[in-house]
């Protein structure tokens, strides 16, 4: 009689304990995620910044001022990072993430417009691959419970996914405000025709995504 309740107190505490540490790696998987979700805000409206300052909308020190927004976020991930890189495996990417911000920056004033936002949409590209990263070495991805697995799924993939979405809707905007400016040419007309059609699709992704 006393094996087997033996047996089942050792299979009973060893599940509690899978379970505690399944749920503590979730905790620092959202500890993570808080200022990384900041760092894919700031980058995003620097990019915005950026194709501001080309249509002379803004100065030189907004956008400098805009970057270090970017700085101060990424400095905050980066102190995260300290803690919970060893259980989440984290930091040579955000090492290449802050290696790509930091050649941006000293490389801007030899990029033309499109390169320079080429270079942001790269480093975007880098924020969410370390995002995902986060949601799946944190188990995050993986919640058991259907209840929360919903709001795990929202938080990791359909919110970065909104974000970046709203994000090229806002420069799209732009441009197209910009197009409208030189309104006469043929070249500017066309261009309002393709960022036409770029908004219908990008709007039809995003309603697609919160749907």
């Amino acid at each position: 009689f006393i094996l087997p309740l033996v047996l089942v107190m050792y299979l009973l505490l060893t599940e509690l304990s899978m379970q505690r540490e399944f749920s503590q790696k979730e905790l620092y998987g959202t500890t993570y995620l808080r200022p990384l979700r900041q760092v894919l805000e700031d980058i995003s409206q620097s990019r915005l910044a950026a194709y501001r300052l080309a249509l002379e909308e803004i100065t030189p020190q907004d956008l400098v001022q805009q970057q270090a927004r970017v700085d101060q976020s990424l400095e905050d991930v980066a102190r995260v990072d300290q803690q919970l890189s060893r259980m989440l495996h984290t930091t040579e990417r955000l090492q290449s993430l802050r290696a790509s911000w930091q050649q941006l920056k000293a490389m801007q004033d030899q990029l033309h417009l499109e390169q320079h936002i080429s270079q942001y949409n790269l480093i975007l590209h880098q924020v969410r691959e370390l995002y995902a990263h986060v949601g799946n070495t944190s188990n995050l991805i993986l919640d058991p419970d259907l209840d929360t697995y919903y709001l795990m799924s929202v938080s990791l993939l359909t919110l970065p996914k909104v974000q970046d979405l709203q994000s090229q809707l806002h420069l799209l905007g732009t441009e197209m405000m910009s197009a409208r400016t030189r309104q006469g040419s043929a070249a500017a007309l066309a261009e309002q025709t393709e960022v036409r059609a770029r908004l219908i699709t990008l709007s039809g992704l995003l309603r697609d995504q919160v749907q």
